[in-house]
């Protein structure tokens, strides 16, 4: 250790705060902010499935920082991914066509079940990504309602 050295001083030791003030013109930038959060409150709305901008503005946070609370685990989004995924199956009634002849008709969901694929990959079917590259055998989906 040498003269000087502040790496064992911790963030919050007066010195510390002193010096910090000292050099930012009175304001400490490091300051203990409470945070004032209601956790309890998030994490019901988040597993009623609530939208997370109707959340944020109830909590007076951002979308943002709402999400990351869920990336540091102070908040789990689990029942709330479920919800959505529900919600997004349930939207509206397609058709999926296959080599220019429709095959099927239904929800999201239900045409997922009926292709033995996962939700994301008729989702992937429906995107311009899809569409612009050739493929052996074409997929597609169309609303009805």
């Amino acid at each position: 250790m040498e003269y000087g050295d502040i790496s064992n001083i911790p963030l919050f030791d007066e010195r510390m705060i002193k010096i910090r003030k000292y050099f930012n013109d009175g304001k400490d930038p490091f300051e203990f902010k409470y945070y004032d959060f209601d956790f309890r409150s998030a994490q019901l709305m988040l597993n009623q499935g609530i939208d997370k901008e109707r959340i944020a503005n109830e909590l007076g946070v951002t979308v943002t920082s709402l999400n990351c609370l869920i990336r540091m685990g102070n908040l789990n989004n689990s029942k709330w991914l479920e919800n959505h995924n529900e919600q997004l199956s349930r939207t509206g009634t397609y058709n999926l066509i296959r080599e220019h002849k429709k095959i099927a008709t239904g929800t999201i969901r239900e045409l997922s079940e009926f292709m033995k694929v996962p939700i994301e990959k008729i989702r992937y079917w429906k995107s311009a990504r899809y569409k612009a590259r050739p493929h052996k055998v074409t997929y597609k989906i169309s609303k009805v309602s």
